[in-house]
């Protein structure tokens, strides 16, 4: 349900956008854009009182526990140490570029 929704708040974020900016071209008055973001807001505020607001449950007290269980996998043990490697890297890179004669 979440992703529905991210893709339609994208979907008219992208829609309303591009209306707001031909009914610009075509009145060239910037009061029906007010209007027009007045009334979409209020229809969005309408909506969203009818929403399901269902959360998961808190979680559990062991949260470090399960934190370190997490960073501790190969995949995440290899990625940051991949990100640690490229910004030793570029840090070199950066002061060799920085202190360099030219």
């Amino acid at each position: 349900m979440k992703i529905i929704q991210k893709f339609f708040g994208t979907a008219g974020a992208v829609t309303f956008g591009l209306l707001a900016g031909k009914m610009l071209d075509l009145t060239s008055l910037y009061s029906c854009l007010f209007y027009l973001y007045f009334s979409l807001r209020t229809a969005t505020a309408v909506i969203n009182l009818k929403l399901d607001l269902s959360f998961k449950p808190p979680a559990k007290k062991r949260l470090l526990k399960q934190a370190t269980k997490v960073l501790l996998k190969p995949q995440v043990l290899i990625t940051l140490s991949d990100v640690l490697v490229y910004v030793y890297v570029k840090t070199i890179y950066f002061f060799v570029d920085l202190f360099s004669l030219k």
